[in-house]
């Protein structure tokens, strides 16, 4: 699916769940497996796990914020 520019901005700039993320970086496999892949990534940048920590960010956590969100686009491109 092709998301519209207007919807790429606004999806930046709110809060986001993390299965919903996940699904976007892998959208060819399950849910669980995405989240767990994503995870897999995060932990093994270990900048962007840092960065994240500050922010508030704690694994298992269900939502991340605009900037926990920008912030894995930042070292993990955009999916």
């Amino acid at each position: 699916m092709v998301m519209s520019q207007k919807m790429r901005k606004k999806q930046k700039s709110m809060m986001m769940s993390y299965r919903e993320l996940a699904e976007m970086y892998f959208p060819n496999i399950q849910s669980r497996c995405a989240t767990n892949q994503l995870s897999r990534w995060i932990r093994r940048c270990k900048p962007l796990f840092d960065e994240l920590m500050m922010l508030g960010y704690r694994p298992r956590l269900r939502y991340l914020s605009s900037t926990q969100v920008n912030k894995i686009y930042y070292y993990l491109g955009e999916p």
